[in-house]
């Protein structure tokens, strides 16, 4: 089959707004998990909590740095 060209990506921009949300974002699950932290890993309900706010942690990130696609128009 024959290839179609592709055009190149374009490149990323900062935004400072998005960077913000990550540090926040980073440092709710850091005050959250801080009572699992200081109760020690014996308990169960601490160890669980910082499996669920790492699961939330990598998953927020995720959405957080992903970007939105412009809507191309459709050619009839």
């Amino acid at each position: 089959m024959a290839e179609t060209p592709q055009s190149p990506a374009p490149a990323r921009r900062f935004d400072p707004l998005t960077a913000v949300a990550v540090v926040f974002f980073l440092m709710a699950v850091a005050f959250a998990a801080a009572p699992a932290i200081n109760a020690g890993p014996a308990t169960l309900a601490g160890l669980m909590l910082l499996v669920g706010l790492a699961g939330v942690a990598c998953l927020g990130l995720f959405v957080l740095r992903s970007t939105l696609e412009p809507i191309g128009r459709a050619h009839v």
